[in-house]
């Protein structure tokens, strides 16, 4: 296996010189694989202004805290999404809702509330219904070099972020609007104190809203990947 894994990065670096350019999701891969290839960009996956203009600034009317998780929770996971034991913290402890968008398998047994799979554009309007976004994914280090386009849908949603504190790209982007946790635990008491804080957590995730309408859009990177086509043809 350690053999094999050798031969796909070879295979892969020789890939990378060849190329006519490199595009990729944080600075961390970028600054790494601009040793091998010097024509590469960043290059966020964010949604255009056009998509998100059209949501509503914030429609949550719910007393208790709602939490939400896009993604599969029931399907095998690759380690850096290692979230076992996730469930079981609203399970046990009374920290609110969870909303879980993506997982049609889950079932829906209160407090965890499953939709199944929803078209993006509706999905993105259920977003503003709730209060937090959580990447719950176990501390790896791949996360040093993880951009998830997860992080800025919540955002886009109005939704206070918080995410693994090894998850480098998202918490550099976001600074002081991400609250980040090293474990569960931690995850908990953050949501029992936002369960009782929830205006704290609307005020959060407006602005939040804000700063990925003004900095979070397509229209802000779009000149990176013209440039690039420019330079390579």
């Amino acid at each position: 296996d350690v053999e094999r894994s050798r031969g796909l990065g070879d295979v892969y670096k020789r890939q990378l010189k060849k190329a006519a350019a490199v595009i990729t999701v944080s600075d961390e891969i970028a600054e790494e694989h601009s040793q091998l290839n010097a024509n590469t960009i960043v290059l966020p996956n964010l949604p255009t202004l056009s998509e998100v203009k059209k949501l509503a600034k914030q429609n949550v009317n719910r007393k208790r805290l709602t939490s939400v998780y896009i993604g599969s929770l029931t399907d095998p996971q690759p380690p850096f999404r290692n979230m076992k034991g996730f469930l079981e913290i609203f399970r046990k402890n009374d920290i609110g809702d969870l909303i879980v968008i993506g997982d049609k398998k889950l079932p829906t047994k209160p407090p965890i509330y499953s939709l199944g799979f929803l078209r993006h554009d509706i999905m993105m309007r259920e977003l503003t219904k709730y209060h937090v976004g959580i990447i719950p994914w176990k501390k790896h280090p791949f996360h040093k070099y993880c951009n998830p386009n997860k992080a800025y849908e919540y955002a886009h949603g109005g939704l206070l972020l918080l995410v693994t504190e090894d998850l480098t790209p998202v918490v550099r982007t976001f600074k002081s609007l991400c609250i980040t946790f090293k474990d569960y635990n931690e995850l908990t008491k953050i949501l029992k104190y936002y369960s009782k804080n929830i205006e704290e957590v609307k005020k959060i995730g407006l602005k939040t809203m804000q700063y990925a309408r003004e900095e979070l859009v397509w229209e802000k990177y779009e000149y990176r990947l013209l440039q690039l086509y420019t330079s390579v043809y």
